[in-house]
């Protein structure tokens, strides 16, 4: 999905809708050629709004980007199909624009009559520029946008219902493959945009906000298939994805069946995803220059995304300091958004047959080093050292996987070249293949002409080194089990060889994901802290790995604290949990410090949905800011529970803001850190695999201490040996402890002469305690 910062403050909105009553819609090939193509442009836009629009009016401020372009020549045609958004915000910003950007009165405004973009209904539009209007005896040149077609087929369920009608998504292959075959495309050169959420290779792109359905990259192959005949020469000079992780390398693969050159982001797209004046200048100064390409436009396209994320870094770093002035604010928020993970690719789809061919000639061999025991445990695990891409997917960044298993490969031969074990010598052959023809690939990917652009983010940024292109590598968390690899994926007919050996990755990491964890737990009475141990070698599996606490209200365990720690190794120093905190006298959720000065916990404003809060101590007081809502005398925050998994809010312990509260939509509120001298935290160790299944040790910390602080003595130290063993009597003073309930006496080395111990080790609710050791002598009688 394309990331939520803000790319620009625009005062915006969307043109308003005008009618047209020519517009000559079903043009098929043969009748194009016909007539012939114009010298033009055709900027086809499949526009999913999806809540990018209904949140914050993302499609809306795209397409102003658009209209920004001024005197664009009559041979550029912008047809959008607008659809899968459940509010759109394109009449209130138009207007604004309007007024803001051009000058235009209130008055004026209201004379154009602007209709909003209809959440019910898939529609289609065009992009006019040319509009005027007259404002005291002024002339002014708007653009707007044209409705075309109010009626692609009724998208809002309810509605449907309400007509007695079908719904229609924009996540079905079927509406897309219609707006191919309608749209006209009189011109000789025709550009395909998919707009809204990308989810890469598994889950596609366009995700309709009313059914959540997306494209998957077979629909999109399916639908351009059967309406193939309808694009000019069958292919469109560029297919763009201004959505988020679509530059993989089987997108690529799909897409180059259709297009010539394609735009796409690997990563998470920055911002509002294109910056689309740049590009539709280009489009304008180029509309009749014969040698202006898909390429261009493609590299265009990359060109301004870094100019737009990346080229203001320096103003960016010295303008996020806490001391910088409000103007200098807007500065930065008119100059753009620095994001070092911007990433975008103009590639060349010529050269995807060839590089297709080498893949699978290399995949080959990667299932080859799959099946063989010397080879395939470590293939796959340098093939988890690449740079995942995102935390939700199966990708990982090509450059990465191709340098780590080279590296791999290259080493494991190095180490065994010459060995006479035949099996040996057959893996080291298979290294010296693979690296033979994955470096080949490496080449022909990144080094020749089929990236003829990239944006590949900031020096420092997450995925630095990776060079724009992602691959579908089933991830330890991955979810899916090998049920992609052996549908979708088989169906694209990429690689067969590779769609084998990812179905043998994802069947082996759905073993270790479930494979459930084994602990063991001790307390160090010197250092006050425990040892978590994990006995399994299923570490890098784990969904959580670390302690937690809980606390007993009205007969149910709520969650108060949560420490997931950093897995780097299978044994965690940890200190006890011995405080937690309430909200109006209700125990609360309570997260670790973050890096930021923050700790998490969940309200609920006003009676409606749970909000994340994050709370910062002032002082002696905690304030409380919210990622959604400026807080506002009079409001009522309750705190929420968590019992059960479920997050409950507690009306009774509800506070209502004051107005010397507030600072800034920030509100001081009653939170307190509360000791736990009764006792009543209860703290849990756990670990939890990938499907659930949890291991969990409990201990109450102030047992162990008490525990930890008795004193254990025996009744003498020194014995005569009666060939019998010899028992003495252990004390144990600290309270109540008692022998058999709360601890057990282990005797060793106790029946001949010799050096005798005795062990106190805890029991029931004691039994993590540290465990108490005795020595006595026995003696030979003489």
């Amino acid at each position: 999905m394309k990331s939520q910062f803000l790319k620009r403050m625009l005062a915006v909105g969307l043109a308003g809708s005008m009618m047209l009553s020519s517009f000559a819609l079903g043009t098929t090939k043969a009748e194009a050629k016909s007539r012939g193509y114009k010298s033009g442009w055709n900027f086809d836009i499949y526009m999913c709004g999806s809540d990018l629009e209904s949140g914050s009016g993302q499609a809306t401020k795209d397409i102003i980007e658009m209209m920004k372009v001024k005197d664009m020549p009559g041979n550029v045609r912008v047809i959008i199909q607008t659809g899968g958004c459940s509010e759109w915000q394109y009449k209130e910003r138009i207007e604004k624009f309007y007024e803001k950007e051009l000058g235009m009165t209130e008055e004026t405004v209201k004379k154009l009559d602007v209709q909003n973009i209809s959440a019910d209904y898939i529609q289609r539009y065009e992009l006019k520029y040319d509009n005027v209007v007259y404002q005291d005896g002024k002339r002014i040149t708007y653009p707007s946008l044209v409705l075309l077609s109010g009626n692609e087929g009724v998208n809002n369920p309810d509605k449907a219902t309400e007509l007695h009608a079908e719904p229609k998504q924009m996540g079905d292959a079927a509406v897309l493959e219609e707006f191919v075959k309608d749209v006209d495309s009189e011109y000789e050169h025709n550009a395909l945009i998919f707009w809204n959420h990308g989810g890469g290779t598994e889950d596609g792109v366009c995700f309709d906000e009313y059914s959540e359905d997306s494209l998957s990259l077979i629909e999109i192959n399916n639908a351009l298939t059967h309406a193939k005949s309808y694009i000019p020469d069958g292919k469109y000079d560029m297919i763009g994805y201004d959505a988020c992780l679509m530059a993989s390398f089987e997108t690529l693969a799909m897409t180059a069946h259709f297009a010539d050159y394609a735009a796409a982001s690997m990563t998470l797209e920055a911002g509002l995803g294109w910056y689309y004046t740049p590009i539709m200048e280009s489009l304008k100064a180029n509309s009749y220059n014969y040698q202006y390409t898909g390429a261009d436009l493609a590299k265009t396209v990359a060109q301004a995304y870094y100019d737009f994320y990346l080229s203001d870094e320096v103003i960016n770093k010295e303008l996020l300091g806490e001391d910088a002035t409000e103007e200098e604010w807007d500065a930065w928020y008119d100059s753009g958004t620095y994001d070092p993970e911007a990433f975008m690719g103009a590639f060349d789809l010529s050269k995807m047959n060839s590089l297709t061919i080498m893949f699978d000639s290399m995949a080959q061999t990667m299932l080859a080093i799959n099946n063989d025991a010397n080879l395939a445990g470590g293939f796959v695990k340098a093939g988890y050292k690449a740079k995942g891409i995102d935390v939700k997917t199966d990708l990982v960044g090509m450059t990465s996987f191709l340098n780590e298993t080279i590296a791999y490969a290259q080493k494991y031969a190095t180490k065994n070249e010459g060995s006479e074990d035949r099996y040996i010598s057959r893996s080291v052959r298979l290294c010296n293949d693979y690296v033979e023809k994955a470096t080949a690939f490496k080449k022909a990917m990144f080094e020749e002409d089929f990236c003829l652009k990239l944006t590949l983010g900031g020096e420092h940024g997450r995925y630095a080194g990776e060079q724009g292109v992602s691959l579908l590598y089933p991830q330890k968390d991955s979810g899916n089990q090998g049920d992609y690899v052996n549908s979708d994926y088989l169906e694209l007919g990429i690689s067969t060889y590779y769609q084998m050996y990812a179905n043998n990755i994802a069947n082996t990491v759905d073993s270790w994901q479930s494979e459930v964890a084994k602990t063991s737990l001790s307390y160090d009475a010197k250092s006050g802290k425990y040892n978590f141990k994990l006995l399994t070698n299923n570490l890098d599996f784990l969904y959580f790995f670390g302690n937690k606490a809980y606390i007993m209200r009205n007969g149910k365990e709520r969650l108060v604290r949560y420490c997931d720690k950093d897995r780097s190794g299978k044994k965690l120093t940890l200190n006890p949990i011995s405080v937690y905190y309430t909200f109006n006298g209700e125990p609360i959720f309570w997260d670790e410090l973050d890096d930021y000065g923050y700790h998490e916990t969940y309200v609920s404003v006003n009676g409606k949905d749970i909000e994340t809060g994050y709370v910062k101590k002032e002082g002696k007081k905690y304030r409380l800011a919210l990622d959604t809502v400026d807080l506002e005398p009079g409001d009522t925050i309750a705190p929420v529970k968590i019992e059960d998994g479920e997050y409950t809010a507690i009306k009774k312990a509800a506070y209502k803001v004051k107005a010397k509260d507030l600072e800034n939509g920030n509100a001081l509120v009653p939170i307190e850190k509360v000791k736990d001298v009764k006792g009543e935290l209860k703290n849990a160790f756990v670990a939890t695999n990938m499907v659930g299944d949890i291991t969990r040790i409990d201990v109450v910390h102030k047992d162990i201490v008490s525990f930890s602080k008795a004193k254990a003595t025996l009744s003498k130290k020194v014995f005569k040996a009666t060939g019998a063993k010899i028992c003495p009597k252990v004390t144990v003073k600290n309270g109540t402890l008692k022998k058999g309930k709360d601890y057990k006496l282990v005797y060793e080395n106790n029946l001949g002469a010799g050096k005798a111990t005795v062990k106190v080790v805890g029991i029931g609710k004691y039994q993590y305690a540290p465990v108490k050791t005795l020595h006595f002598t026995i003696k030979l009688n003489k």
